[in-house]
């Protein structure tokens, strides 16, 4: 999601990296891609899903609209990637500092509750966030596979040098719980006690605990 084509990089003729849909960028391309996913994630935490419009993350990048469809098929494409960065940044802080205390089942109950955490920080794009993922675009379905990947490498901050944790099946698992859960927090339906209710229990049943 986002390692690659969302940082700024110096601007030179050579080809460097390609778009989701395999279209080869140079440097000043990738810089250019990677300001508008910045707008738009920036867009998104101010106002939520609603802020973020075709004009209004044009006018913020200083770019015309063909610049941006160049890159980004539609809206709810452009927002699904600034919620990959967003799921990379909470990544890189798990990584530096990763939940140690107590035994498997903690940790892992603990690194769900900070991206439960991270929603409600960030409420405007966690509602962006979750309108965009239902959304039957098909450039959200081109990063769906790494934003389903997730709570994988979220898992993977945990593991110890043995290996105690298949973070596939684990992820896959709570990944779907997780999901379905959020989408009805951010509806209002459930709180987000609820939910680390539910994942705890989820968690409890994947590991053997009940």
């Amino acid at each position: 999601m986002v390692q690659t084509t969302v940082q700024g990089r110096p601007e030179t003729a050579a080809p460097r990296v390609l778009t989701s849909i395999g279209r080869r960028l140079t440097p000043a391309q990738e810089s250019r891609r990677a300001r508008l996913v910045d707008a738009a994630y920036q867009l998104a935490c101010e106002g939520g899903y609603a802020a973020v419009t075709i004009a209004a993350v044009c006018e913020r990048v200083g770019v015309a609209r063909a610049t941006l469809y160049h890159h980004f098929g539609s809206k709810d494409h452009l927002i699904a990637e600034a919620i990959l960065r967003w799921g990379a940044e909470l990544e890189r802080a798990m990584r530096e500092s990763p939940p140690v205390k107590g035994g498997l089942l903690e940790r892992v109950l603990a690194t769900l509750q900070r991206v439960i955490d991270s929603a409600e920080l960030q409420p405007n794009l966690f509602q962006a966030a979750m309108m965009t993922v239902v959304a039957a675009d098909v450039g959200v379905d081109e990063t769906q596979r790494e934003l389903s990947s997730l709570v994988t490498r979220y898992l993977e901050t945990i593991l110890d040098s043995e290996g105690e944790l298949d973070t596939n099946l684990l992820g896959m698992v709570l990944g779907h719980v997780l999901f379905s859960s959020l989408v009805q927090m951010a509806a209002g339906r459930r709180t987000s006690e609820e939910v680390m209710n539910d994942l705890a229990l989820t968690t409890e049943l994947a590991l053997g605990r009940r």
